[in-house]
């Protein structure tokens, strides 16, 4: 197995935690490497899990991507996602993992 950092952190939006949303660490220096999932509790916090039984995410630089996973489109047929493109599929965020313990707060805005 590579070498991971573990991560965990608080996603928020407006300064309010995020509950129940899908956090997704894509690797920038190789888009085909394994992406690092959590999925958010109801404070908001999550953490990272790079396989089934390996915590954390690839040392290095990752994109980072935040959706709220839905079961029913709205009746347009689209899904309707409250969260912010710049954060999920056209996202900005990157950040760095460093090996060892890494606390990465999510801070969203909805402007």
């Amino acid at each position: 197995m590579p070498e991971t950092g573990l991560v965990e952190g608080t996603v928020t939006m407006d300064g309010q935690p995020l509950p129940n949303v899908s956090i997704v660490f894509q690797p920038q220096d190789d888009p085909k490497a394994r992406a690092s999932m959590a999925l958010s509790d109801e404070q908001g916090h999550y953490s990272l899990s790079y396989h089934a039984d390996k915590q954390g995410a690839l040392i290095g630089p990752h994109k980072v991507s935040v959706t709220t996973p839905s079961d029913a489109p709205d009746p347009s047929g689209q899904a309707k996602e409250p969260i912010p493109a710049k954060y999920n599929s056209k996202s900005e965020l990157v950040v760095e993992v460093q090996a060892g313990s890494n606390d990465i707060p999510l801070e969203l805005t909805s402007k």
